[in-house]
């Protein structure tokens, strides 16, 4: 129901100097499922089409929100890991602070469109889910109330227990927690396709899985999502084996040219995990040396985020992460926290190397933008 902006970054060289302390195998995401963009002219499909939640959630989901969802979605039957995906997504892929008496945070955002609160209810819609509390109180921007009048929504958009996750690339599929997000940001009758929606849905399919709990059921079904997790297990193994221009072990990710090889890297490591990015120019098509040729191939033939456009989704863990100059620069993300990101790439001082940026939307980071293969 909200719409963001994130700032256009400076620009960074190739070669990123020195490296910072990594992120802990803790704040790595457990599980991140790869998705596509909705495209209207294809039909339904099993992609990303994962067995029903059984009605947990996480214990991931920070205090007081855990609580609080998994109540007003009992009270409803609404899926609550679906809940708190709405509520994370509606806040740019995060749980923050809120404001009191639940925490000290800032007061809820309102939109120029009028949405406000926890939830971004329009005011229309509050009308019709303010009472929604049993408790009686009907405050927008109170999470207890705006949690029940969002269960209560969700709901009444299909997103109750036992209703699958859906396919991104059939988001009028009913009932499916897809078309259920489609519809609590576009409208029932609002056109899926455009930006701001396929980034909701497609940050959905990413992050619902992972708010599951361990009596959830998040089991793909044939065909699956893809798993991107193989990707950064790839790119971190490649870390280990300490390949670098001196002892030519970098030799393997562009088929024995001497070039600059940071795209090789990132093309090979897709390869590895079973995703290769076909079309390349370099062996076997798999290939991509150069960085921009991957970039454009990854605007064209996958899901391409730029910090520069409006509705941009946060980058996650295997997705490719693109800078620009004169010689341009790809890595590969093995860990997100917030808006800290931890990337894996070859070419970095002569060798493959890790390091931590701070702020990915900051002028520090140096990025053009991001994504992956569909």
């Amino acid at each position: 129901m909200m719409a963001r902006r994130w700032i256009t970054v400076a620009l960074l060289v190739c070669l990123v100097p020195g490296s910072s302390l990594a992120l802990s195998p803790s704040q790595l995401h457990s599980v991140i499922y790869d998705s596509v963009w909705y495209n209207p002219q294809a039909g339904a499909s099993s992609s990303c089409n994962y067995g029903a939640n059984s009605g947990s959630l996480s214990a991931t989901v920070p205090a007081p929100y855990h609580d609080l969802f998994a109540q007003a979605a009992a009270k409803f039957n609404t899926d609550p890991a679906f809940l708190a995906s709405i509520f994370y997504i509606e806040h740019g892929g995060n749980f923050p602070n809120p404001p009191p008496p639940y925490g000290t945070g800032k007061a809820w955002a309102t939109s120029p469109a009028g949405a406000s609160g926890p939830f971004q209810f329009i005011p229309g819609t509050w009308l019709s889910y303010k009472n929604s509390n049993p408790a009686g109180h009907s405050d927008v921007n109170d999470l207890t109330d705006a949690s029940y009048a969002a269960a209560h929504k969700l709901a009444d958009l299909g997103g109750v227990n036992g209703t699958p996750l859906g396919d991104v690339n059939n988001p009028h599929l009913k009932p499916s927690l897809v078309n259920a997000a489609a519809s609590y940001n576009a409208g029932g009758a609002g056109d899926f396709s455009n930006k701001e929606t396929q980034g909701y849905i497609h940050l959905l399919v990413r992050i619902y899985p992972t708010l599951v709990g361990a009596g959830g059921d998040t089991a793909a079904a044939s065909g699956g999502c893809g798993n991107l997790d193989a990707v950064v297990q790839t790119a971190l193994q490649e870390l280990a084996s300490g390949a670098t221009e001196a002892n030519n072990g970098y030799l393997k990710y562009t088929d024995g040219r001497h070039e600059e090889w940071c795209a090789d890297f990132a093309s090979w490591v897709y390869r590895q995990a079973g995703k290769p990015l076909t079309g390349g120019t370099g062996a076997g098509g798999w290939d991509h040396p150069s960085a921009y040729e991957l970039e454009t191939w990854i605007e064209h033939n996958g899901v391409y985020q730029s910090l520069n456009g409006s509705n941009v989704q946060p980058p996650q863990p295997g997705d490719l992460v693109f800078y620009h100059n004169g010689q341009g620069h790809v890595n590969i993300v093995v860990a997100v926290n917030g808006n800290s990101i931890t990337v894996v790439g070859g070419n970095q001082s002569n060798a493959v190397t890790k390091y931590t940026i701070a702020n990915y939307a900051s002028s520090g980071g140096g990025i053009s933008g991001w994504g992956t293969t569909k």
